[in-house]
C-alpha cells in the first residue's frame, strides 16, 4: 500500500479513505487479487483511526471493490468496477424515445418570445373585448343540475349552432367534442394516419401543423396556395391519406376555397378513399355579410371531417371544441376520446350548451364582427397611407398580409427583428412557407388586429411606418 506524500493533505473521514483506495486500483497500483495492509496498517499509515479504515472497508465492500471474509486477508477483487478516468466528461444517455417521440424531436418546438410587445400584431390573439365573463360563470352555475355524463346536451347544441349559422343538417353522434383544437388534429391524425402515409396541406401554411404532420410521421405534400385558398391542380395522381384544408379562411393568405376546387378536392378523397379535415380557425369572422360553409360530412358516404372551435368566440373561457366526422368514424373516434377521457369538465359542458341554446354565443359573435370590423378598417386605412407598402385584406379571418415591397424576403426576419425592438409583434410570413421565404417576393408580415383597439392599431402603424423608413435609410 503506497504512502501518503507528507506534502498531501491526509484524508480525513471514511469517504476520504474510501476513495483513495479505490483511486489506488484503478491507476493500478493495487492489482487484482492484491492483499491490503491489515486495518492496523492502514490507520496508521493515513493517520486516521481503525474504526475509519474499517468503515471505509465495508464502503469497498459494498461497491464490490474488496474481498473481505472473517480470518482472510483483505483482497482487490478480480473484478473490481471500472472508473472512468479522472479528466472524463460524463456524457448523458440519450433516452429511449417511440418513433412518435424522435420525429417530435427532429420537428423542433416553437420559438417564442418570454414577453409579448407593447403593440401585439401577432395573428390568432383573443379579441379584447372577450365574452363577459359573468355571463359565463352564471351559465357556470346551473350546472349543477345535469345528471353527470349528460353529454348529449352539449352535442344537440352544437347540432342546432350549426344548422343555424351554416345550414347542416347533421347527427348528433356525429359531433365528437373535444378539449382544444391541438387535441383534436392529434387525435385526428392517430386515427386516419399510419406512419409513412401521405398527407396534402397548403403552402404556406401553419408552422405548427407542419410540426405535428413530422412528429406523426407523415409525408408531407404541400400544394400552391393564392387568395381563392389551397390550388387543387396538384391532386391529380397525388398518394396521399388526407388533406388538411382551411377552406372557410385559409391561414395565413386568408382566401376562402372557390367553389370548383372545393368539388375537385371532394372528388378526389372519394376516388381515392382519402378524408379532408376542414378547420374552421377563424373563419366565422367575415365581414362582408356573407356565409361560408364548411365542408361537412351531411351525406351518408362523405370523405370529409369539421374541426369547429369556440375559443376566439369566448376569449379562452373554454378550450372546448368539436369535430364532426362521417358515420364511418363514429365508432373509433367516440373509443379515443372516450380513452383520453371526458373533454373539459361538467359545467363548462352545460354552460356552454346554455349559452348556445340561448344564442347568446351567436349575439357575442355579432358584436365581435362589428367591432373587429372597425379595427380592420382603420388598420387598412392607416396601412394604405405608407409609401411602398401592400395590403391583402380578405373579407375574413382577424389578420391580413401586409408587404413591404422595398425590402427583399431575405431581409424580412431582420426587419421583423427590427420592429419587435421597438415594441412592434410582427410575424414574418416566411415561417409559414414550407421552404422559407421565395426569393422573388417582397418581404410580407402577417398582422393580426384581433387583440387592439382601432386606436393601438393607428399608433402601432405609425410606429411600423418609422421602422420601414429607418430600415431603408
Amino acid at each position: 500500500m503506497a504512502r501518503n506524500p507528507e506534502n498531501t493533505p491526509r484524508p480525513q473521514g471514511a469517504e476520504r479513505v474510501t476513495q483513495m483506495i479505490r483511486q489506488q486500483i484503478t491507476s493500478g497500483q493495487l492489482r487484482p487479487g492484491d492483499r491490503l495492509p491489515s486495518t492496523r496498517a492502514l490507520a496508521a499509515d493515513l493517520g486516521v483511526s481503525r474504526t475509519t479504515v474499517i468503515a471505509a472497508l465495508k464502503r469497498l465492500r459494498a461497491g464490490g471493490w474488496i474481498d473481505s471474509r472473517p480470518g482472510a486477508p483483505v483482497r482487490v477483487r478480480h473484478d473490481p468496477p471500472i472508473d472512468p478516468p479522472p479528466d472524463a466528461v460524463p456524457t448523458e444517455t440519450a433516452p429511449h424515445l417511440s418513433e412518435f417521440g424522435m420525429n417530435l424531436a427532429t420537428a423542433g418546438r416553437e420559438q417564442r418570445h418570454q414577453t409579448p410587445p407593447e403593440i401585439d400584431f401577432h395573428p390568432g390573439l383573443h379579441p379584447a373585448d372577450g365574452f363577459p365573463a359573468a355571463e359565463w360563470r352564471r351559465a357556470q352555475s346551473g350546472a349543477w343540475r345535469a345528471a353527470p355524463g349528460d353529454d348529449p346536451m352539449l352535442a344537440q347544441a352544437i347540432q342546432g349552432y350549426l344548422r343555424r349559422g351554416h345550414g347542416i343538417d347533421i347527427d348528433t353522434a356525429q359531433i365528437i367534442v373535444l378539449n382544444g383544437a391541438a387535441q383534436a388534429r392529434d387525435l385526428c391524425l392517430r386515427l386516419l394516419l399510419t406512419p409513412g402515409d401521405g398527407v396534402v396541406v397548403a403552402d404556406p401554411g401553419r408552422a405548427s401543423l407542419r410540426r405535428l404532420l413530422t412528429a406523426h410521421g407523415a409525408r408531407i405534400h404541400p400544394l400552391p396556395a393564392d387568395d381563392s385558398g389551397m390550388q387543387t391542380d396538384g391532386l391529380a395522381g397525388l398518394s396521399a391519406r388526407l388533406a388538411m384544408i382551411a377552406s372557410m379562411h385559409h391561414h395565413p393568405l386568408g382566401g376562402t376555397l372557390l367553389a370548383a376546387r372545393r368539388s375537385a378536392l371532394t372528388r378526389w378523397a372519394e376516388q381515392t378513399g382519402a378524408y379532408v379535415l376542414d378547420d374552421e380557425g377563424d373563419g366565422l369572422f367575415r365581414f362582408d355579410g356573407q356565409t361560408a360553409a364548411p365542408l361537412c360530412p351531411v351525406a351518408p358516404q362523405a370523405r370529409s371531417l369539421f374541426l369547429g372551435q369556440f375559443g376566439q368566440v369566448l376569449s379562452g373561457l373554454t378550450d372546448l371544441c368539436f369535430v364532426v366526422v362521417p358515420r364511418g368514424l363514429i365508432e373509433p373516434f367516440c373509443a379515443a376520446r372516450d380513452l383520453l377521457g371526458a373533454p373539459g369538465s361538467i359545467s363548462d359542458h352545460h354552460a356552454l350548451a346554455d349559452l348556445l341554446d340561448s344564442g347568446a354565443v351567436e349575439r357575442h359573435l355579432r358584436r365581435l364582427r362589428r367591432r373587429l370590423a372597425q379595427t380592420r378598417t382603420a388598420m387598412i386605412a392607416a396601412l394604405d397611407g405608407i409609401d411602398g407598402v401592400r395590403v391583402t385584406a380578405p373579407d375574413a379571418g382577424l389578420h391580413m398580409v401586409v408587404w413591404f415591397d422595398r425590402i427583399p424576403a431575405s431581409q424580412e426576419q431582420l426587419f421583423c427583428h427590427m420592429a419587435r425592438a421597438a415594441g412592434l409583434g410582427l410575424t414574418p410570413l416566411g415561417g409559414f412557407e414550407a421552404s422559407g421565404p421565395a426569393r422573388e417576393r417582397p418581404a410580407a408580415a402577417v398582422m393580426g388586429f384581433s387583440g387592439l383597439s382601432p386606436d393601438r392599431v393607428e399608433l402601432g402603424v405609425l410606429r411600423l411606418e418609422k421602422q420601414l423608413r429607418k430600415f431603408r435609410s
